[in-house]
């Protein structure tokens, strides 16, 4: 693992089809240098976790993916693990309990995070830099994500959510180029585009 880390908390926002999951598991390729352990947690066996495989890397099905329970985390050591349960609650507990020195990838933040965020879920957030975690939560549009989170959070990657770009300035009050980049996607024929907007 790199010596280097910042430890940082990236949200991820797009619609159904945008290429979200692509777009983590490619993430998740490139952070592997500086990351021994990296949980994917998700509240059902979602199939597109078997394996790393994505449009842009066909051979990422032979890179394998095994899912585990949450219970079973607190024992993981390196590689790359799906953490499932159907209780949302759950995973969170978790995540504050047993996870140290890790990325998290969460799938599907609004079945974590609801329009505010609970005393876990801001514990969570505010120890990445004390248990030594990165943070990645993929939710389906900016007005999904709790105004709080967004304040303690540093990078939003943008893709196309169906949010208006003046609803997603004014959700993103600290960065001064959200409006201009939201509008560059909407008007984007691309359907996977992806633009990084720095929050804090």
């Amino acid at each position: 693992m790199s010596d280097i880390r910042v430890n940082n908390i990236i949200i991820i926002c797009g619609n159904r089809g945008t290429g979200k999951t692509d777009f983590l598991k490619a993430f998740i390729q490139n952070a592997k240098k500086n990351f021994d352990k990296i949980i994917i947690t998700d509240v059902f066996k979602n199939p597109a976790w078997r394996n790393m495989k994505t449009w842009d890397n066909p051979n990422g099905i032979k890179e394998t993916i095994q899912d585990i329970k949450p219970d079973k985390v607190k024992y993981l050591k390196r590689g790359i693990k799906h953490v499932w349960d159907s209780d949302a609650d759950k995973l969170m507990d978790c995540i504050d309990k047993d996870v140290m020195d890790t990325l998290v990838v969460m799938e599907d933040g609004s079945k974590y995070f609801d329009t505010s965020m609970t005393k876990t879920q801001t514990k969570i957030t505010l120890d990445t830099k004390q248990k030594n975690i990165d943070l990645v939560i993929a939710f389906h549009g900016v007005t999904f994500v709790p105004l709080k989170l967004i304040r303690i959070a540093d990078f939003i990657y943008l893709k196309k959510s169906g949010d208006s770009p003046k609803v997603i300035a004014d959700r993103l009050p600290t960065a001064p180029n959200a409006l201009k980049i939201a509008q560059e996607i909407e008007r984007s024929k691309d359907p996977y585009i992806t633009k990084i907007i720095e929050l804090n």
